[in-house]
């Protein structure tokens, strides 16, 4: 008959391995029996941002991007601060704060009527957080507008006036004026005037610019941004140098824009305008949504050591090249910033960027997709038409 097994008679070893076993397999037991039980506890703990009630709350904390390619070619460290992650548009902020600003102060009923000029992304933002809301708003745009936008506004229900494209200096068709004009005749309209309203740039003085500088740790050497209005180069600029008064910050600006000229020159005008050319085109670029020929409240604020001039070809072909290397797609106003950072690399002489070298942490922003200009800007003409083919075809 065989002996019984008992502990006493196993040798240590296996023993040791016995109750080692044993102990793990309780453990596992235990747990098993703890997420049968109490479910939540360990979902809780899984989520990284909670349920939100208003798409409102999430317009804010877009993500910041590390650029491989031209952090390779420059050896900068290159992020992108993701603002087309914001729901609607990279406009999305701004004008939530400008309509909240407004309904806190009385500005705003349940009879008000919500108008503004927009070129670019501003105008949907107005529509779909207006009716968000509740309010019924009027958008007037340029006649250059791309078609995916001027649909995509359509969707929202909003009234559209669409008006010719012109410089601010013409009183009668201007698209920001007439917007001025048409608010100020209805009694129930609230204007706003997002090249004057300095709600404009303190959303960007009070959130995009803390997101950044906590999202580098503070480690931040330059910031560069093209700017329509300006809000999102004053606000950030602003923080930023507060924080760090070597910080430098850098405009990005097309052809036709006289922003430029006045980071330069002091004087807003470019070379291409002339008294007769004012009154019929705006700007000499196909490029929506920046550059500008007169001043307003928030750019006037603005702290800019240096400018970069940037073409549409330039501007065209680093929106392949980004696509290409980093899966990004996104439209002009985005990729001149890109441009004007590499031109920045290329300007060895220049003593006000020198200080930038290798390794330095070089912020910029995508504002919004590609997508929303495929007609205008990446169709076969333009694509074939362009001349410049590599990114050392870019000059200064």
């Amino acid at each position: 008959m065989l002996n019984k097994i008992s502990l006493s008679n196993l040798p240590l070893i296996p023993l040791i391995s016995l109750i080692t076993f044993t102990i793990i397999g309780l453990i596992y037991s235990l747990k098993f029996i703890k997420n049968q039980l109490f479910p939540n506890k360990k979902l809780k703990k899984q989520i990284i941002n909670p349920p939100s009630d208003s798409i409102l709350s999430l317009m804010k904390n877009t993500p910041l991007l590390y650029i491989k390619s031209l952090s390779k070619i420059t050896g900068y460290n290159i992020y992108a601060k993701l603002e087309n992650y914001l729901p609607f548009t990279s406009k999305d902020r701004m004008i939530k704060n400008i309509i909240l600003t407004a309904e806190k102060n009385g500005k705003l009923n349940k009879d008000s009527i919500i108008y503004e000029g927009s070129s670019g992304n501003t105008g949907y933002s107005v529509a779909i957080i207006s009716k968000i809301l509740g309010y019924k708003c009027t958008i007037i745009i340029p006649d250059d507008c791309s078609n995916e936008k001027i649909n995509l506004l359509k969707t929202t229900g909003c009234k559209i006036i669409i008006t010719k494209q012109c410089p601010f200096s013409n009183f009668k068709d201007n698209y920001i004026r007439l917007a001025k004009k048409l608010s100020e005749k209805d009694p129930n309209g609230f204007y706003i005037n997002q090249f004057f309203n300095k709600e404009n740039y303190l959303t960007h003085y009070k959130e995009t610019g803390p997101e950044i500088y906590n999202q580098l740790k503070g480690k931040i050497d330059c910031f560069i941004s093209s700017a329509g209005t300006g809000g999102t180069i004053t606000g950030i600029s602003k923080f930023l140098k507060e924080k760090n008064p070597n910080c430098k910050i850098i405009l990005s600006d097309i052809n036709g824009s006289g922003m430029y000229n006045f980071i330069k020159e002091g004087v807003m005008f470019t070379k291409e305008e002339s008294e007769s050319n004012r009154k019929k085109e705006r700007y000499y670029s196909i490029i929506e949504g920046i550059g500008n020929n007169f001043l307003n409240d928030n750019f006037n604020e603005a702290i800019i050591d240096e400018s970069y001039k940037v073409s549409d070809n330039e501007a065209l072909f680093m929106s392949k090249f980004i696509y290409e290397n980093d899966g990004l797609f996104f439209g002009g106003s985005s990729s001149v910033n890109f441009v004007a950072l590499y031109k920045m690399f290329l300007d060895k002489e220049n003593n006000v960027v020198n200080s930038i070298t290798k390794g330095a942490n070089v912020v910029t922003v995508v504002y919004d997709s590609g997508i929303k200009y495929m007609s205008k800007l990446f169709n076969e003409e333009n694509i074939k038409g362009n001349d410049i083919k590599n990114i050392e075809d870019i000059k200064l």
